[in-house]
């Protein structure tokens, strides 16, 4: 019989602390209560739900789709958003015609052959919903919304994305789960953990990657944990005892 592997990382270890705890949607919605078996921002949902018919959209990876908010594909690469999640043009109004994602519209203006994604100057990944960055580079929605230092100069249209004020050392760590230094990474926020990783490498392991409501600044603050912290904090929840202190608050 094998043995179940266990984390080695002891539980008093581990503090997150918040005033609340409900979830902040980063997607400007409500609050929404965090289900305790599943550790995360809404940006990772059973794969049983996920291939039911394969729709979903690619910012908040929900299959949920309302009239007032559904899922639109792009005519170009087949991208699926929600028009909340993507923003501009999208939360004006669902156009009629065909509709092409900005990254669509931008590899025809470059004659850019479509299989040739953008990258993502916050991660190391390709494809997704890009948006272009004030200093002419393109970044995933995702990441933008995740990487702390990182804000949209139109919030409800997700434009004009900001990545100016991200400190150096983002940029200079490495990615634990890729190996890779290049983009930026968001530390575990495990105060004694030194591990850092790219949000959309995170997301692909199902890392716990939270958004919620700082206490002091009433600005948001994301919290994310590596492999072990999240494995921990999954069975802190479980056990209705758990305390997370934000590297951010902290500091404050």
């Amino acid at each position: 019989k094998k043995k179940k592997k266990t984390s080695v990382v002891s539980e008093s270890s581990l503090e997150v602390e918040f005033d609340d705890k409900e979830n902040i949607d980063p997607l400007g919605n409500e609050k929404v209560e965090i289900e305790d078996e599943d550790c995360g921002s809404g940006l990772g949902e059973d794969d049983e739900e996920v291939e039911d018919d394969g729709i979903m959209c690619v910012v908040c990876q929900s299959t949920d789709g309302e009239p007032s908010n559904p899922i639109v594909f792009c005519d170009g690469c087949d991208l699926m958003v929600h028009a909340s999640c993507y923003g501009n043009p999208l939360v004006k109004g669902i156009p009629e015609g065909d509709w092409f994602c900005r990254e669509c519209v931008a590899s025809r203006s470059l004659k850019k052959k479509r299989d040739k994604r953008f990258s993502c100057c916050l991660c190391t990944s390709k494809g997704g919903a890009v948006k272009p960055t004030k200093d002419g580079r393109w970044a995933h929605i995702t990441c933008s919304l995740f990487v702390p230092e990182v804000y949209f100069e139109d919030p409800e249209g997700r434009e004009g994305v900001c990545c100016g004020e991200i400190p150096s050392k983002r940029w200079e760590d490495r990615c634990y789960l890729c190996k890779i230094r290049r983009g930026c990474v968001i530390e575990c926020s495990e105060m004694k953990c030194q591990l850092a990783f790219h949000v959309t490498c995170g997301l692909k392991e199902d890392l716990c990657i939270e958004y919620r409501q700082g206490k002091k600044s009433g600005g948001g603050i994301v919290v994310g944990f590596c492999n072990d912290h999240t494995k921990l904090w999954e069975r802190q929840q479980e056990s209705g005892k758990y305390k997370i202190v934000a590297r951010d608050e902290d500091k404050k």
